[in-house]
């Protein structure tokens, strides 16, 4: 993906936003698709299911969890997620 500055200089800042917001959108889907199958995700996974790096994965998560759609079934090192409404 190219720099904001280069899609404003081109005329399609509205490009640069969709590009960015599609991809968050993407990887949260990717995370609640993971969990539908195996029941739950670590920041770990979601790193390297979105190949990201540890810091993003938990950005992913914490808004995820926030915006009530994950559960912490786990806190600390070992922290790991659910949807809400499953045990």
């Amino acid at each position: 993906m190219l720099s904001s500055k280069v899609y404003a200089l081109s005329g399609s800042k509205t490009e640069y936003t969709r590009q960015r917001g599609m991809t968050t959108l993407q990887e949260m889907g990717m995370i609640e698709r993971h969990i539908e199958k195996f029941g739950t995700i670590s920041r770990t996974e979601t790193a390297e299911l979105c190949k990201c790096d540890s810091n993003h994965a938990y950005y992913l998560l914490q808004k995820m969890t926030n915006e009530g759609r994950l559960k912490v079934l786990k806190k600390g090192k070992c922290s790991y997620y659910t949807r809400v409404g499953q045990p």
